[in-house]
């Protein structure tokens, strides 16, 4: 996406260990989706889609475990209506 703009000079700004974590997020990223259309060819979509969702809850999860990150109320407030929405769509 760097092309787009022609910002690819700023490239020589990141740092090797930076541009590690941004590889092997587009990595993860890849993977994510090519697991969950695997999963829909699999199984109703009816299902999968709101257990992909439920994803955020081990992000806040593993934010608050590895980088000691804490919710705000208004965020807290936020995420147990996405989870409680997501969960309603299982009914």
């Amino acid at each position: 996406m760097i092309y787009v703009p022609h910002k690819q000079e700023k490239m020589h700004g990141i740092g090797r260990r930076d541009m590690l974590f941004i590889i092997f997020s587009g990595l993860a990223t890849g993977l994510s989706w090519m697991f969950f259309f695997g999963a829909l060819q699999m199984g109703l979509a009816s299902i999968i889609i709101p257990i992909d969702k439920l994803s955020i809850l081990v992000t806040i999860i593993f934010s608050y475990l590895v980088f000691k990150e804490r919710l705000s109320k208004k965020s807290a407030i936020g995420l147990v209506g996405i989870a409680a929405g997501t969960l309603l769509l299982l009914v």
